[in-house]
């Protein structure tokens, strides 16, 4: 198990996941390179830490839970840099577990995660989203919002 043992500066940790890519026209080429990689970053200190995106699918999800409670930290935010879906699918099981953690963005992240929302779009998509979307969250509310927040050592 990694040492994540407290500190008084700021810290940072990234963890990857790789998924299929859902791009409906990819050239013609091996199958082993048709895929894509997301990260997601948690910035912590002695007490505090801040979870910087989520994953696409709930079993990335569901490790990454498991990789942010090892840190033994208060999640207090949950940052959503931008608002497509491989960003934000995540955060229906992050707040299932880290309830107090607040997510946040920007108003145009807010605004551009909108679409993920639509059944258009979530159409467009089919068969890829079955296993992905259970976590989403429909509610308006629920969405990543503009916020000031404030985080140990900020």
């Amino acid at each position: 198990m990694p040492d994540h043992t407290p500190t008084e500066q700021q810290s940072y940790a990234v963890k990857a996941a790789i998924r299929q890519g859902v791009t409906r026209d990819l050239p013609h080429g091996p199958d082993d390179h048709k895929w894509v990689a997301s990260s997601a970053t948690l910035i912590y200190g002695e007490c505090d830490a801040v979870l910087v995106d989520t994953f696409t699918s709930i079993d990335q999800n569901t490790k990454l839970v498991e990789w942010v409670k090892s840190f033994d930290r208060t999640r207090t935010h949950l940052f959503i840099t931008h608002g497509h879906g491989d960003h934000l699918f995540g955060i229906g099981q992050l707040l299932d577990q880290f309830p107090s953690a607040l997510p946040i963005g920007t108003a145009e992240t807010g605004a551009d995660a909108q679409i993920n929302y639509t059944p258009e779009w979530r159409q467009g998509f089919g068969e890829h989203l079955n296993a992905w979307t259970s976590h989403l969250l429909l509610s308006e509310s629920d969405q990543p919002e503009h916020d000031e927040g404030e985080a140990e050592g900020t």
